[in-house]
């Protein structure tokens, strides 16, 4: 803001208008000042000022080259993941009107944001909606750097912004997220309209301008309707707000906040279409309820022995460098991370507590990386914060050698990382070379699964089972996933297997190596002919029996290479009483 000095005062015109009276002025210029005083970060030292002029004076040629960078990384090719699978499958079936459901059944694992606007593409653009999808989400990362710019311009000088920008579009793990269907960047857009509201609600004394508010409010919405970890940001703000209307200052400004915040909670509910009454709670809900209600002792266990070293030894430090620094390397990395995070609850308190909130999330639930994805931005402005603040305590040159040393971590692994997925992105065809072709088998298996089984009565087990069932349209189970394990119990999902394989005609196994899978099936207790069938598949022999022969096939497809792409067993429930088939030996161990 460039202040001008004030205009010689009409009396008659004060009257008119107070803003214009001498004594309003004077405020006014006053609560700037000391605004612009708090706001102005400290002087650091000389080698990081240095740096930060040169990125400042280098701006737009490195916002062309990051531009660049991300139209090169863009082909309209979908990056398939069990979780967009997810997401698709939901879309495509709000799309042709079959409503929220997945495979028939109601869903609620699933915030709505996410699958309602790709259901909106895939209508706009027909049978052709990835690229239009992978567009949007590509677009949605360029406009996440522009608002983390306006945010950290809000509260610091142009060199930081800029820096800061240019840290978060080299970090591999927002880069990736641009070219992969998830809901993080709905999410994180939602939170940076949110505290870009918020940080001009002290931006200027006038405090109640109603743009600031509708920031907030829609941000809110955006986020409670695209991740369940909106309830993790709503405990992180509603702290922050009673630190502030107990401490003060901005009392009524911060119980009008919790009032809205609560009002956005209760509207969402009332509209969220996975909901059959207000009171119903979703999955996400009743996760976190049946943690700390029912199985205390086994989250404290699971807390000590799996959560707290995943997210110390690989989570943490992937997420930020890209790479693992080594057993004790990487604790003592993740641990100056949340020490830099409680010093920026200092200056920004909401920053620092949001940041705090998740990783006690992820504590709890479980630190998967793309958990990292919204608090990316605030945690590498806790990162350079504690950077500078290290360097200011050191003497010259170990100062510049210290903060050449964190910006080689930061920055090193991810160019690199990114830099090779660029080429990846630029392959073709483009499935052959993504994930070492697995997903271009997949959908060769997924056509022979759809003419091979009927839609009705009949399951798929398979290592893929989401992007399975949405090539092939079948109902479809796999490995069990390692946070129902953790919250479920093994027992408890294998029942439901069971249940569910007993329920089905028909049950196929796409045969594959992996251990996972191995294990699964030999974990499930089949019927008899069942067992044949999966005999067949372990063993690829030819049964001796003319009963098993008449109920138990093999499908196999060559592509001329040798390499069978897809095997399948077709059994009828009604087995044969003596088949003469040996059953294969103890299963492997579970692979996850």
């Amino acid at each position: 803001m460039i202040l001008t000095p004030p205009r010689p005062v009409d009396d008659a015109a004060s009257s008119r208008d107070p803003t214009r009276t001498p004594g309003y002025i004077r405020i006014r210029m006053t609560q700037i000042t000391a605004h612009r005083a708090r706001a102005a970060p400290a002087p650091g030292p000389p080698w990081i000022d240095r740096l930060m002029q040169t990125a400042d004076r280098l701006r737009w040629g490195l916002f062309l080259l990051i531009l660049l960078a991300y139209l090169m990384g863009f082909n309209g090719q979908w990056r398939i993941n069990e979780d967009s699978a997810l997401y698709l499958t939901l879309a495509r079936n709000v799309a042709s009107g079959d409503g929220y459901k997945l495979e028939g059944q109601p869903h609620d694992a699933v915030e709505p944001a996410g699958p309602y606007l790709f259901a909106g593409l895939m209508r706009a653009a027909g049978n052709h909606a990835i690229p239009h999808i992978q567009l949007a989400i590509l677009l949605m990362s360029i406009v996440a750097l522009a608002m983390v710019y306006a945010l950290v311009r809000l509260r610091f000088d142009r060199p930081h912004a800029v820096t800061l920008v240019v840290l978060l579009a080299a970090t591999h793990l927002f880069y990736q997220h641009a070219f992969y269907v998830t809901t993080e960047l709905p999410f994180l857009l939602g939170m940076l309209a949110f505290l870009i509201g918020y940080e001009r609600l002290w931006r200027t004394p006038d405090r109640w301008t109603w743009t600031n508010w509708l920031l907030m409010a829609a941000g809110l919405m955006v986020m409670l309707t695209a991740r369940p970890a909106a309830i993790t940001f709503l405990v992180a703000m509603g702290l922050t707000a009673l630190w502030f209307i107990i401490r003060g200052p901005h009392r009524l400004s911060h119980i009008m906040i919790a009032v809205m915040a609560v009002a956005c909670f209760a509207g969402f509910k009332a509209i969220d279409p996975r909901r059959p009454t207000l009171a119903e709670p979703v999955a996400a809900e009743a996760r976190i309820f049946d943690l700390f209600a029912r199985k205390p002792a086994g989250l404290i266990e699971q807390i000590f022995t799996d959560r707290l070293p995943a997210l110390f030894e690989h989570a943490t430090p992937m997420s930020l460098t890209s790479t693992a620094l080594g057993v004790g390397f990487s604790s003592l990395f993740t641990l100056a991370i949340i020490v830099a995070c409680v010093l920026l609850t200092r200056k920004r308190a909401l920053w620092g507590v949001w940041l705090l909130a998740t990783f006690v999330q992820m504590i709890v639930l479980y630190p998967h990386q793309r958990y990292f994805v919204p608090i990316l931005p605030l945690l590498l402005v806790a990162v350079w914060a504690g950077m500078v603040r290290l360097c200011r305590a050191i003497a010259e040159p170990w100062s510049g050698v210290s903060a050449a040393s964190v910006l080689a971590l930061l920055m090193g692994w991810n160019i690199a990382r990114i830099s090779m997925l660029i080429i990846e992105q630029r392959s073709t065809p483009f499935l052959a070379h993504y994930e070492d072709g697995r997903f271009e088998t997949l959908q060769a298996m997924a056509n022979h699964v759809r003419d091979a089984v009927p839609k009705a009565d009949a399951l798929v087990l398979a290592s893929d089972p989401r992007a399975m069932h949405y090539f092939s349209g079948r109902p479809t189970i796999g490995p069990l996933d390692s946070d129902q394990q953790a919250d479920e119990g093994v027992d408890a999902l294998l029942d439901d297997y069971r249940r569910r394989i007993n329920q089905s005609l028909h049950v196929y196994i796409v045969h594959d190596e992996r251990p996972d899978l191995q294990w699964l099936i030999g974990a499930l207790p089949l019927t008899l002919n069942q067992r044949i069938a999966q005999t067949a598949i372990n063993v690829e022999t030819e049964l001796s029996s003319d009963a098993a022969a008449d109920t138990t096939r093999s499908l196999e497809t060559d592509l001329g290479s040798g390499i069978v792409l897809y095997k399948a067993a077709i059994e009828a429930i009604n087995p044969p009483q003596d088949p003469g088939i040996q059953l294969p030996t103890t299963p492997l161990a579970p692979g996850f």
